[in-house]
């Protein structure tokens, strides 16, 4: 059987690495979480993403919520960065479950 998740995150550049790299571990970890009040960074094995799990059923206007709280602590997190020219991606995400 397979189930299938999606992933609303912001794509992490080398551009934007660099920027989160001149940040101290202990002030990334207040934004940087395995929790669902912060953000999450996930990895396709091609890119890496930095955001947050939909829940299975979502309407629009908590769709909108949910991007405004991404980029609300991207923004926190390093507010020297244009977000501008980066968009959050839909990343649907699959996997297999035993029967």
């Amino acid at each position: 059987m397979l189930q299938g998740c999606i992933f609303l995150g912001f794509l992490l550049t080398a551009e934007y690495v660099a920027v989160l790299e001149t940040l101290s571990p202990q002030f990334r970890r207040l934004f940087i979480g395995e929790s669902s009040d912060y953000l999450q960074e996930w990895s396709d094995g091609e890119a890496t993403y930095l955001g947050k799990w939909l829940p299975p059923v979502i309407d629009l206007v908590s769709l909108e919520m949910l991007e405004s709280n991404i980029y609300s602590l991207l923004k926190r997190l390093t507010p020297e960065y244009s977000y501008e020219k980066g968009l959050l991606w839909l990343c649907p995400v699959g996997q297999y479950l035993e029967n």
